[in-house]
């Protein structure tokens, strides 16, 4: 119960739209700070950032972290493409099963 709970209060926290920063703290735990740019429709790599949902060290460790110095908003969000269809919500969970496709 305590970490289903954790789980969901944290979710929830990274995916408000405030603007909180966590000065050092950013290099250990995720945030929105963090977790909008995870969202980004902008992101300059192909291969996505800021995977971690709770500790961002994981990403500082393995290089997949980004966090631009300057301080803007991305556009973020989901569109509806080939990479995340609008099918039925069960065969969106099936989808997990399939092979990744190289871009």
């Amino acid at each position: 119960i305590l970490k289903a709970t954790v789980d969901a209060v944290w979710g929830m926290y990274n995916h408000a739209n405030i603007d909180v920063k966590h000065g050092f703290l950013i290099y250990f735990f995720n945030g929105p700070q963090l977790h909008r740019w995870h969202h980004a429709m902008n992101l300059p790599t192909r291969r996505g950032a800021n995977f971690a949902t709770k500790l961002s060290l994981w990403d500082w460790l393995w290089g997949t972290a980004y966090l631009p110095k300057a301080d803007i908003m991305p556009e973020y969000g989901i569109r509806n493409n080939e990479d995340y269809p609008s099918y039925s919500y069960f065969k969106q969970l099936w989808l997990i099963f399939r092979p990744f496709k190289s871009k």
